[in-house]
């Protein structure tokens, strides 16, 4: 009792020092700026590091039992390495923005936040959603060394992918939340990429490992936008298959 106390004590403790580590290095575009100045005059810059807490803070907590040595045969190893800096890249231009622009909260401006806000709050509960499914097969490499079975129930019935759409959710809501046009094209010109050639990669390693049974899974169930109503199980299954995902 006391080992697993102290286990999730660590656990806790490391992922609240990830948290502030991650607010600081997103925070970076405001050293420019008059921070505390920022700060206290727009609240979408604290709903914004709110969201960027609760998403560093629960997703770390989350993944620390994935977290490991690099799978064996993974492909496209620097994968990982690059959809990290171009998801702080979109945080870091959408920052930027807002802080260089004005504070004055229009009632546009009103509603786009709060539509950013709704939209990274999402992308948040997918992406743990997705981890707590596939649990220790959770990886941030593209491989499959993980018991090699396909699951394709729970949120995997409807999506193929969610923690891709996880992702793309809350870098677009940031850009919205803080009303930058610089992070929305950001996105869209470099993370978008990034999580649609993740995408093919997985797939195609699907599809040679479980061959029929991935093919009609996919045939049946959209990569990133969900149908409102889905034609059946792939293949009459309702299991899915462990796979490696994304981080």
């Amino acid at each position: 009792m006391r080992t697993a106390r102290s286990a999730g004590f660590r656990v806790s403790l490391a992922a609240l020092l990830a948290t502030l580590l991650n607010l600081l290095l997103v925070s970076l575009p405001l050293c420019g700026t008059d921070l505390r100045t920022r700060l206290l005059a727009d609240p979408r810059l604290w709903l914004f590091a709110a969201l960027i807490a609760a998403f560093t803070l629960l997703e770390g907590r989350a993944s620390r039992a994935t977290a490991g040595a690099m799978p064996t045969g993974a492909r496209a190893v620097p994968l990982p390495y690059l959809t990290g800096p171009a998801l702080l890249g979109v945080f870091w231009l959408s920052l930027y923005g807002s802080a260089a622009g004005g504070t004055g909260l229009t009632f546009t401006a009103v509603a786009l936040a709060s539509a950013g806000a709704l939209a990274m709050a999402a992308g948040i509960a997918l992406r743990l959603a997705a981890i707590r499914t596939l649990q220790h097969c959770f990886t941030s490499h593209v491989a499959l060394d993980c018991e090699h079975t396909l699951v394709t129930g729970g949120l995997y019935a409807r999506l193929r992918h969610p923690s891709e759409l996880g992702l793309l959710l809350a870098a677009f809501g940031a850009a919205l939340l803080l009303a930058s046009s610089a992070g929305w094209i950001f996105a869209a010109a470099v993370l978008l990429p990034l999580s649609l050639y993740r995408i093919h990669l997985e797939d195609q390693m699907l599809s040679a490992a479980f061959g029929e049974r991935f093919r009609r899974y996919a045939a049946g169930t959209p990569a990133l936008l969900p149908r409102l109503r889905r034609a059946g199980a792939a293949g009459g299954e309702s299991h899915r298959f462990r796979r490696g995902s994304r981080r």
